[in-house]
């Protein structure tokens, strides 16, 4: 959650997925918003998921929130589109206090079950009433509803401003992240930024979305924010105590970790493996364990290989099957992290890159098999700890298809010619 809750400071997440549901004009090219706000100071943006596969070469790297329709085709496809694209959370809208209210926090109840097993947040969107209900978006409502949407299995709230109430009311009693919603532009910017400076010292963050998009500078509206969010003095007693995240900036720990665990690859070089590996100064990387007079086999792209053999059948009725359905899903998001590794493969710039980057792979895998190993070992001696093994693997994947995302659009900048990112 650190991607999009940094810590330290206010998320600011930018809000496009107003074309589902109502007309904006401003967004007839996302493809020119997004680059509008490249070098904006912005931690991730609300899309529908074909928009940003759509325009993902347009994301510059950051999170990306996919937002889910009431009426999607199934929680568990839901997910697995979401995590194979490397989404960092989904968003879902409850309605309670209105006929809906029933059926949206069971939706949410099933997404959570089945986002939970990959490690990926679930943002819920409470609106008590509906959009239209302003005045029973009171501070008790939302107070109530965002703890019952926390219940539910949501991570983290978004959430009107109190049509009546103080919003300190709702955030003290929420147990997950609040983050604040901006709605339809009904005043000027100026106005906008007192009532942040006025409400957002109980939130942890805000997702605006027309206030943004439909303004000519998108970017300048982005920086206003930012001060804004910036001059608060948190208020004593508001807001949530963020929960630490899993995900942070691996990759520079990951090269340091060092080339233990290279075997766990299969050691993809052209000859065979020796106990050096493949890390800086290991054989087969040109180092010193290279004999002196010989040339080091060429280091290829790492692939992935897991220990399951064969591959259990799938069947959510059984805790087996169950551990089957994780396997296949493992196995899928490993064909694309694999995919990933070799379009950055193709970006490095000299053998040097190549060892760094085979390097933290390598550890990479060794960390997170260790990782899996140890969030499983909960259910030790249970039919569950495979079960949440494999689902742990998943996850972990995902993370880093993340991370890797980010590293591909910094290698790619000032490229004539740019690869396609699985």
């Amino acid at each position: 959650m650190e991607r999009l809750l940094p810590p330290g400071r206010k998320a600011l997440i930018v809000a496009m997925d107003q074309p589902r549901a109502i007309y904006s004009g401003a967004q007839a090219d996302p493809g020119k918003v997004l680059d509008k706000l490249a070098a904006a100071d912005v931690d991730g943006y609300l899309l529908s998921l074909s928009t940003a596969r759509h325009f993902e070469s347009h994301l510059a790297g950051r999170a990306v929130v996919v937002s889910v329709s009431q009426d999607h085709q199934g929680a568990q496809q839901v997910v697995e589109q979401a995590v194979a694209f490397g989404a960092s959370a989904l968003k879902y809208e409850v309605y309670p206090y209105t006929e809906a209210e029933s059926a949206t926090m069971r939706g949410l109840e099933a997404l959570a079950v089945h986002a939970d097993r990959w490690g990926l947040p679930i943002m819920a969107e409470v609106v008590p009433g509906g959009f239209d209900e302003v005045s029973l978006h009171t501070a008790t409502n939302l107070r109530d509803s965002v703890r019952r949407a926390a219940e539910a299995g949501a991570d983290i709230a978004k959430i009107p401003p109190p049509s009546e109430g103080a919003l300190a009311e709702v955030t003290e009693y929420a147990s997950v992240p609040v983050l604040l919603l901006g709605g339809a532009r009904t005043g000027g910017l100026q106005e906008v930024l007192a009532r942040v400076r006025q409400l957002g010292g109980a939130v942890d963050g805000l997702v605006f979305g027309r206030y943004v998009v439909e303004d000519p500078e998108p970017a300048s509206v982005v920086a206003a924010l930012r001060e804004a969010l910036a001059s608060i003095v948190r208020v004593a007693g508001g807001g949530t105590s963020r929960p630490t995240g899993q995900t942070s900036d691996m990759y520079k720990a990951w090269t340091r970790i060092g080339a233990a665990g290279c075997a766990v690859f299969g050691l993809f070089m052209t000859g065979p493996a020796t106990a050096g590996g493949v890390g800086p100064g290991g054989a087969g990387a040109g180092g010193a364990g290279a004999d002196q007079g010989q040339v080091a086999p060429a280091l290829r792209p790492p692939v992935i290989t897991e220990a399951f053999k064969p591959v259990l059948a799938c069947d959510e009725n059984t805790t087996i099957g169950q551990e089957g359905c994780g396997e296949r899903q493992v196995i899928a998001v490993d064909t694309r992290l694999d995919g990933d590794v070799r379009v950055i493969f193709t970006l490095l710039r000299d053998n040097v890159a190549v060892r760094s980057f085979v390097t933290a792979e390598t550890a990479w895998l060794t960390y997170r098999n260790e990782d899996c190993a140890s969030q499983s070992d909960v259910y030790e001696g249970g039919t569950e700890q495979p079960v949440a093994y494999v689902y742990c693997l998943a996850a972990d994947d995902a993370s880093r298809r993340q991370d890797l995302k980010g590293f591909f659009q910094a290698l790619a900048q000032g490229l004539a010619k740019v690869p396609k990112f699985p």
